[in-house]
């Protein structure tokens, strides 16, 4: 039913939302809008899945043809090296090639020349020698810049260069060049060379080595191409065979792998150094730009493949992948060639995902625009089928707005062929009576305080609305183990116990625990399953046990026939009671029947309120005990923060409560008019409890400042630390003193002795003086002043490693140049710490607070503190201990106490005031405190005084701490009238009994403090 009606309300506007009514859209323009939208999703959603799809497939495809191109160029690379390695093998194998005589090597040209021209990319033939001796064919091939380099005369095929060193004697190096039919065109002979190939990379790379050796790549000087050179050993080391390969042609094999205009592929080594890449004018230019012999991958800074080849894992190598760069999104795969010259090398493709998913997004536009003309005609087509909805809906609307004016007395009358209107104009027909009675029971029901007249309400409105001669209402224990009766009710018969009668209903409760073992009781079958129960005839039904129910309306022939046992739920669904109802019966005949399903619902609708009730009350309940262990937790914490306060804040409410209730029920004339209501007892309850909460600001360094000089810790020490170095000035002294005049040993040391027991004693003196057991003289005062004028001699600055409070403290004075001269003991600037507050630390005052207020916020001076006549506090810490008595008052009166608890921070806050207006915070009189404020202050000091938990005094026994009372009674600091009913009434004696210890229990003659008092 309270959903029923939270939709009513969503559903139809108020009379002042005129304005909100109008931004709203018709049902009609709704429905077109419905279908577009779901035609837009559903469009859109197809034309993002074939988007999608075509790209993954496009881009499946691409890593593929990727992946295959990798496996390919893997096969050029073999192909490049394999003849070149088939030809070295076959060289070291010529006969006498290491060891032929100089004039015999040309012979090796034609072996050499076929090699050249067999294979295109072998650039050069070379044999080196171990005594420096050097071969070398050339195939010219035309080449303008080898011609160049080598001096070729038109018509050289090849060139021959010859070195050959003779001990003693310079190299002589010999330029042949011959044509391609090897005949000899010219020759040149030069007398000096530094060529040496026994100190070439290639050379000395394939010594002591039985297999090929490869270089890494690198720039030829003679040609510029790129290159590798292949070598091995002769047999007995008679030299090394070598070619030089070209694999600039891997570039015309890499454009074969672009599939788009921007698509790089690149050959590169594990060192970075490119072998071939796909964009042969930028490989040119950055050949001709570098001076190094090699191309690095880094000094391509706008390609892509830099960030590829930095960022692939080893396991990613061969792995198609996207990658993400400040020039977009490539699709990329970064291989290992399967066979490779000399070291490790890496084929790179990388390709932009924009140019390979073109095609896939023109389809997405065209059949988006597909998508926007059939939304178009669906909006037309549903304005038009909209439209025969909304004229039967528009009259449902104005009997809805009759209903929300509860009118009741308008007949709805809607003709229509369409079913669910149909069918909603005569459900809201119904609704109108149901929501009429609902209202005036849940509004009753709202305004009941207790929960007996509040459940007698709801069960006879049940049996009302379903004719049913009987009820019950059964509540669940908190400890959800038993289920027990707290309403009856028979109207055929008489029967009413339980709820708002005097009488209780005589059952025992039902044990609903898990361990119960007894038949399937029905309560229990409701209980476990959260939902309702109806039987029409309890004979007649089989598999559960109405025994308990019988027994509660039996009597004399009276039988039970139907029933109706709704569970009720708590907001967290959870069974707190049931509402049981039996025997329904028809109106017009009086016969029993079973419950209808549609007064069902209702009692199960009215049950819900009854359950939110209960819950209510419950909550109530457990918030009243959540806030007391609440302020007990706040009390606990401030007993525990500091041993020197103890069980104060937990004793206190007991002692404060006991003399309370003794006033409130003394037949004194002087207490007749103090009565404590229920509230009043809970309000003295909790202010008793949080009557020092403000000690949680209170600084423990000065709640337990035992003695003179302790802040966080006891400053003796650095007093102590200066009386050690005057030790050793006087040892010093004595040393130096010894070295001047050697003959006056017996002499220095005896004014070394006296020195060093003078000290002794003096610090022996500040130290008794630092503990502030007993009144000190101003004769004391007088010696600590004459003590602190002795100096000694710092070296260290004092300013530094010092926290920003502690440096700003200092910047009050200059900093004097080391090393400085100080006083054993002083009063320096920074120990008089300013106040934050300008000296009103109570703001605007608004709660009338009297306190002088100290000009510093703290005095650490030693002097200052030494001096302190009477205990160990100084009138700054003194203030700051009374301040939490401020700060009690000032949380309490933030705290948005109800009406009830309305006296808590004025009772709580009054405790330190006296009668004779000397108390504090605010120094009020006797007639500004309340009899609970004044009990307050008694509780407060007799704690304070027999409590035996005090790490700082011995614990005072009964008599002496009546004794101390009953002073402060005729100084004029505590209620005369209530410190004679605390001892009349004996209160004080019932308490020391269950909080003293033993030996605290003395005698006290009452008597000798009521004299002062007339009776």
């Amino acid at each position: 039913m309270h959903n029923l009606l939270k939709r009513f309300a969503r559903n139809h506007h108020h009379p002042g939302d005129e304005n909100s009514a109008d931004r709203r859209i018709t049902l009609q323009i709704g429905i077109a809008s419905l279908i577009s939208m779901l035609l837009i999703i559903l469009g859109g959603s197809i034309t993002w899945y074939t988007y999608e799809n075509q790209k993954t497939n496009v881009l499946n495809s691409t890593g593929e043809i990727f992946q295959r191109s990798a496996s390919q160029a893997s096969q050029d690379m073999l192909m490049l090296v394999k003849p070149v390695d088939d030809f070295i093998g076959l060289a070291t194998r010529l006969e006498n090639i290491g060891t032929r005589e100089r004039e015999q090597r040309l012979e090796l040209l034609p072996f050499f020349v076929q090699a050249l021209r067999d294979t295109r990319w072998l650039a050069n033939v070379a044999v080196g020698y171990p005594n420096g001796d050097f071969l070398v064919v050339w195939a010219l091939r035309g080449d303008e810049f080898l011609v160049r380099q080598t001096g070729a005369p038109g018509g050289a095929a090849f060139f021959v260069k010859l070195v050959n060193r003779d001990p003693g004697l310079s190299p002589v190096k010999h330029h042949l060049y011959y044509d391609d039919d090897l005949n000899l065109i010219s020759r040149e002979d030069q007398l000096y060379t530094d060529y040496d190939p026994r100190v070439r990379p290639w050379y000395r790379g394939a010594l002591d080595k039985g297999y090929r050796t490869r270089t890494a790549p690198y720039r030829f000087v003679s040609t510029g191409q790129t290159g590798i050179t292949i070598a091995q050993e002769l047999p007995d080391k008679n030299g090394v065979v070598a070619a030089d390969v070209v694999i600039d042609s891997l570039t015309d094999k890499l454009l074969e792998y672009r599939l788009t205009r921007s698509t790089e592929v690149m050959v590169f080594d594990h060192d970075g150094t490119v072998l071939a890449y796909s964009d042969r004018d930028a490989m040119q230019q950055m050949q001709t730009r570098l001076t190094e012999e090699h191309v690095r991958i880094g000094d391509f800074e706008q390609s892509v493949i830099p960030t590829l080849f930095t960022e692939t894992k080893p396991d990613q190598l061969g792995e198609a992948r996207i990658i993400s760069t400040a020039q977009g999104r490539w699709l990329s795969v970064l291989t290992e060639l399967t066979d490779r010259p000399g070291r490790h090398a890496y084929l790179a493709i990388v390709s932009p995902l924009h140019e390979l998913t073109a095609e896939a997004r023109t389809m997405a536009q065209r059949n988006l625009l597909i998508v926007v003309v059939i939304i178009l005609l669906a909006i037309l087509v549903g304005l038009v089928f909209s439209r025969r909805i909304t004229e039967s809906l528009e009259i449902l609307d104005q009997q809805a707005k009759r209903i929300r004016e509860f009118s009741f007395d308008t007949p709805l009358q809607v003709e229509t062929r369409i079913k669910e209107v149909n069918d909603l104009g005569r459900t809201m027909s119904v609704m109108k009576s149901a929501i009429q009675r609902f209202i005036e029971v849940s509004r009753t029901l709202s305004a009941e305080k207790k929960i007996e007249r509040a459940l007698e309400l709801v069960l006879q409105d049940a049996m009302t609305i379903t004719s049913a001669d009987g009820g019950a209402i059964a509540l669940v224990s908190d400890d959800q183990q038993k289920l027990e009766y707290a309403l009856l009710r028979n109207d055929e018969t008489g029967l009413h116990l339980g709820g708002a009668s005097k009488s209780k209903v005589d059952s025992e409760p039902l044990d609903i625990s898990p361990a119960n073992h007894q038949p399937e009781w029905a309560e229990l079958q409701v209980i476990h399953t959260r939902s309702t129960l109806s039987v029409a005839h309890m004979e007649k039904h089989r598999g559960l046990d109405f025994s308990n129910i019988i027994e509660l309306y039996r009597a004399g022939e009276y039988r039970c026939q139907s029933l109706l046992i709704v569970p009720l739920m708590n907001r967290q669904l959870e069974v707190i009671g049931i509402l049981q109802l039996v025997n329904a019966r028809d109106r017009n005949s009086g016969a029993i029947t079973g419950f209808a399903p549609a007064y069902q619902a209702y009692v199960e609708a009215i049950s819900s309120n009854a359950a939110l009730a209960l819950d209510n009350n419950r909550l109530l309940r457990a918030q009243k005990n959540l806030f007391d262990a609440f302020v007990q937790l706040i009390a606990h914490a401030i007993d525990t923060k500091s041993a020197y306060t103890g069980g104060h804040c937990q004793r206190v409410p007991v002692l404060a409560g006991m003399l309370a209730e003794a006033a409130s029920e003394s037949p004194d004339s002087r207490f007749k008019d103090f009565k404590l209501s229920e509230d009043e007892n809970y309000q003295l309850y909790i202010s008793s409890w949080l009557h020092d909460c403000g000690k949680v600001t209170t600084p423990e360094y000065i709640v337990d400042k035992a003695t003179k000089l302790e802040t966080i810790y006891n400053r003796l020490h650095e007093i102590r630390m200066r009386f050690e170095v005057l030790w050793r000035d006087a040892e010093i002294a004595y040393r130096d003193g010894l070295i001047v005049h050697p003959g006056n040993k017996t002499q220095l040391r005896a004014e070394l002795d006296k020195r060093q027991q003078q000290l002794q004693d003096d610090f022996v003196f500040v130290a008794s003086c630092n503990i502030g057991n007993e009144f000190m003289t101003p004769e004391d005062q007088e010696r600590i002043r004459v003590l602190a004028n002795q100096t000694w001699e710092r070296h260290f600055d004092d300013r530094i490693g010092l926290s920003e409070e502690e440096f700003q403290l200092r910047q009050k004075t200059p900093a004097p140049p080391l090393p400085v001269v100080e006083q054993l003991l002083a009063d320096k600037p920074e120990h008089r710490v300013p106040r934050t507050d300008g000296g009103n630390p109570f703001g605007s005052n608004q709660h009338g607070f009297d306190m002088e207020v100290p000009e510093n916020a703290l005095n650490l001076g030693e002097i200052n503190n030494l001096c302190i006549s009477r205990g160990t506090l100084t009138e700054e810490d003194r203030f700051k201990i009374n301040d939490h008595i401020i700060q009690t008052i000032n949380m309490l009166q933030t705290l948005p106490f109800p009406k009830e608890l309305r006296q808590v921070p004025e009772w709580a806050g009054n405790h330190h005031e006296k009668l004779d207006g000397t108390g504090y915070p605010r120094k009020l009189k006797a007639e500004d405190l309340s009899i609970p404020e004044r009990v307050m202050g008694i509780a407060d000091i007799f704690e304070a005084l027999t409590a035996a938990d005090r790490p700082y005094k011995k614990a005072k026994n009964l008599s002496e701490s009546i004794r101390i009372l009953g002073s402060m009674r005729d100084n004029g600091h505590v209620c005369p009238d209530l410190f004679e009913l605390f001892l009349t009434s004996g209160v004080y004696r019932r308490y020391a009994e269950e909080h003293l210890q033993p030996e605290q229990l003395d005698e006290v003659n009452i008597e000798d403090y009521l004299q002062h008092q007339e009776r």
